[in-house]
């Protein structure tokens, strides 16, 4: 994606050449080009386009799952106005394996406007999909496709996913905090001495 363009959005956030770039930090790995153009292959679209209504859209993140049916993406939906910005950001899930299902939901946000940094999207198993992104203020992971809407829940910038355990922590706290994954339900906050030789604390992503 050219960022000099002249999208009011580009990969999730407000064109930084229009808006100015963004400061914020978060753990993971930025989406996954490839799914991304496999994802709108098998929806017989774009990964970019302008609806009839005249909005953007850009899918900013996908993940297809091993069946080539079921796919969750997440995309952004953008128009200029007279005096601001129009912007949506949702989570679809498209279900073509017989179940019926092709939702769509708004991501958890503050403002979209302030864009979504997509740290993971991935099928975790045969029936779930696992999000974490981050926006203006918070960080959240949801769990996309064996219900809907879909369960989710905020952690902090800094977290990572190990043997089926998600650990996050506030950047100077001494406590670590986990989910089981992928249920996300909570496990027992573990100090910090505890979690290091068990490998569960998160890197810093404002470390240098």
């Amino acid at each position: 994606m050219n960022l000099e363009s002249d999208h009011i959005f580009s990969e999730g956030i407000p064109n930084p050449w229009k808006f100015g770039k963004s400061l914020r930090a978060c753990n993971g790995v930025k989406p996954s080009q490839e799914q991304i153009a496999k994802a709108a292959a098998l929806m017989n679209r774009e990964t970019y386009l302008i609806n009839q209504n005249g909005f953007e859209c850009e899918i900013i993140a996908a993940a297809v799952h091993p069946d080539q049916k079921r796919i969750v993406y997440i995309e952004s939906q953008a128009k200029q106005g007279k005096q601001f910005v129009d912007i949506s950001i949702k989570i679809h899930f498209v279900d073509a394996s017989g179940r019926g299902r092709d939702s769509a939901i708004d991501i958890e946000s503050y403002n979209p406007f302030f864009g979504c940094d997509v740290g993971l999207l991935e099928w975790y198993d045969e029936n779930v999909a696992l999000l974490v992104y981050r926006e203006k203020h918070w960080t959240f992971v949801y769990r996309i496709g064996d219900q809907w809407p879909p369960q989710f829940t905020k952690i902090a910038d800094r977290w990572q996913i190990k043997d089926d355990i998600l650990s996050f922590m506030e950047r100077k706290a001494d406590i670590v905090q986990r989910l089981e994954i992928p249920s996300l339900q909570p496990l027992p906050e573990i100090p910090v001495e505890q979690a290091e030789p068990l490998g569960q604390v998160p890197p810093d992503p404002y470390a240098f």
